[in-house]
């Protein structure tokens, strides 16, 4: 693992279907940094989204197929087809960022986390890094999504972030869809892209949007 540095470069690469009109992928792998969240993969992708993964932002959701005591161990595929239940055990050498600090402290997921370390991952959680509470507070804005907390965390530890495939789920076209899966959403959002990306909007301060991907 990489010991992080302030004047490291990092590039946050989102989910956004639209990641695939451009090819970005050199200049993504440049960085020294790359965030990504969730399960987005990079093989069969790699000319737009690269092929290197430093950090992942992993929601709680991808533990619950292996915690007896998470109750919620329904696999995810009805709204992401993409989903793979086995995820948390097949990725290797990546820092991995759980969004739900108490989490850690589930002995149901302990199992996991000890297959994951054996794989070369560090596990954190972002409160690690910054308190999510004071910034639900400061902002207003419970539920945040993965791919808006990688960009805060880079902010926090970076000094030149540049961000890539974010559409606060709306693609041009006005469907909501990942470069690598049409979500098939039947239940309503529980994070409110729109106040995401009013925020990102009124904070670019210190972050190259020049290549976010147009949203």
């Amino acid at each position: 693992m990489k010991e992080y540095k302030k004047e490291f470069s990092c590039a946050v690469v989102g989910n956004a279907g639209i990641l695939l009109d451009q090819e970005y992928g050199e200049f993504i792998d440049s960085h020294d940094i790359i965030i990504r969240s969730n399960q987005a993969p990079t093989s069969g992708y790699e000319n737009c989204v690269g092929s290197r993964t430093d950090m992942r932002i992993l929601n709680v959701h991808n533990f619950s197929p292996h915690s007896p005591n998470s109750g919620r161990n329904l696999s995810l595929q009805n709204d992401f087809p993409a989903f793979d239940n086995d995820f948390v055990l097949k990725v290797r050498n990546e820092h991995i960022i759980i969004n739900t600090a108490p989490s850690l402290s589930d002995d149901g997921f302990k199992p996991v986390f000890e297959i994951m370390k054996n794989n070369n991952c560090k596990i954190n959680s972002f409160d690690d890094f910054i308190s999510k509470s004071k910034i639900d507070n400061l902002l207003d804005i419970p539920g945040m999504s993965c791919g808006f907390m990688g960009i805060l965390l880079a902010k926090h530890l970076f000094n030149s972030v540049s961000c890539f495939g974010f559409t606060f789920n709306q693609d041009k076209d006005g469907e909501s869809r990942h470069y690598f899966e049409d979500m098939k959403l039947q239940t309503p959002s529980s994070h409110n892209f729109l106040k995401e990306k009013a925020i990102i909007r009124k904070r670019r301060s210190g972050v190259n949007y020049n290549m976010l991907i147009s949203y």
